[in-house]
């Protein structure tokens, strides 16, 4: 006997989004405005992110954790599907020059989340040194260009213990996003 698969949508017609409990029913700009709210003072940013997988996922978690807006620049237009309708309920903006990108210096601190000479280990890093982060996400392969790194108020990695140089982008941003939260007072 096969028992016939339903899908979400048929299981609960009411509400199929991927939103927690305290959100079915109401409307995307309400959830906008209630996660806008409890939203904690960091954003992020990602530069250059060539894979829609990196792109969703870091829209999805910055939503999970409570960023306050994420910024993405660079060629490539994010593909949604990846995002699973999170980005309907944060702030996400393109910025289509690198004057754009020079203005979020006078609203954040710059945190680059990359492997250099002058970065400090993640779990070592005080966030209350960077008054409201924005925590930039560079190429999944070079990272940040070293002209951004200059920039930068900070630079966190991630301690690694492995032979890889990196760790995938999306994760790694995750990781750092978590830290701050984890950290917040």
């Amino acid at each position: 006997m096969t028992i016939p698969f339903k899908s979400y949508k048929e299981i609960n017609p009411l509400d199929s989004r991927n939103v927690i409990n305290k959100y079915k029913g109401l409307s995307n700009e309400e959830i906008k405005a209630n996660v806008k709210n409890n939203s904690l003072p960091f954003a992020v940013l990602m530069f250059n992110l060539v894979q829609d997988f990196n792109f969703g996922s870091v829209i999805r978690s910055a939503n999970a954790l409570g960023a306050r807006e994420i910024f993405y620049f660079g060629e490539k237009r994010f593909d949604r599907r990846g995002a699973t309708g999170t980005y309907k309920y944060i702030d996400v903006h393109y910025l289509s020059s690198y004057g754009e990108f020079l203005n979020l210096k006078n609203e954040y601190s710059f945190v680059a989340l990359e492997q250099n000479e002058k970065s400090i280990m993640l779990h070592k890093f005080d966030w209350k040194t960077s008054k409201k982060p924005l925590i930039l996400i560079g190429e999944e392969n070079c990272g940040l260009a070293s002209d951004i790194i200059e920039i930068c108020d900070h630079a966190v990695e991630i301690p690694q213990r492995g032979s890889v140089r990196s760790i995938n982008a999306a994760v790694a941003a995750s990781i750092c996003m978590f830290d701050f939260i984890s950290k917040y007072q």
